[in-house]
């Protein structure tokens, strides 16, 4: 069985995948593939060139890339289902292995301490203790910014 699938207006294209009943998928793919969606997978080109490239993150040159099909979720992670997976699992995140994450400079307060930032991109600030539960630093909290079922911000 076959369905198309079409994602919430406010968040994505319509260009979804197919979703196929569990026993379909890819070899290889254990746990349950309930509510996801099924990508074909396929060719497409990846990379960018030019001053707006930052040479660190891999992002040049632009390359013919293939991937295989793949099972994603039609909707972002909430942090509520994301703490419930740390919850089970015990899963530590590279943010919080390091012990900071770089963060968007516009949610720091007028008074955070100058601090390392991206060359091509000083917005992005290093923030000690940043991590998903606290996406600002330790002073903040993921309160409130949970994504509703349609997966668009609340």
């Amino acid at each position: 069985m076959t369905d198309n699938v079409t994602r919430g207006a406010c968040c994505a294209p319509s260009r979804g995948g197919t979703q196929h009943a569990p026993e379909q998928h890819a070899a290889g793919v254990s746990g349950s593939t309930d509510g996801l969606v099924l990508l074909d997978g396929g060719e497409f080109l990846m990379g960018s060139e030019g001053a707006l490239a930052y040479p660190g993150d891999g992002e040049g040159p632009v390359r013919r890339v293939e991937l295989s099909p793949f099972w994603i979720s039609p909707t972002a992670v909430s942090n509520a289902s994301f703490a419930a997976f740390v919850d089970a699992t015990g899963y530590r995140t590279e943010v919080e292995r390091f012990g900071w994450s770089f963060v968007f400079g516009g949610l720091l307060p007028d008074d955070f301490p100058p601090t390392r930032g991206v060359a091509k991109a000083p917005w992005w600030r290093q923030v000690h203790d940043a991590d998903w539960r606290h996406p600002a630093g330790p002073q903040s909290t993921a309160d409130g910014l949970d994504l509703t079922a349609s997966g668009c911000t609340t």
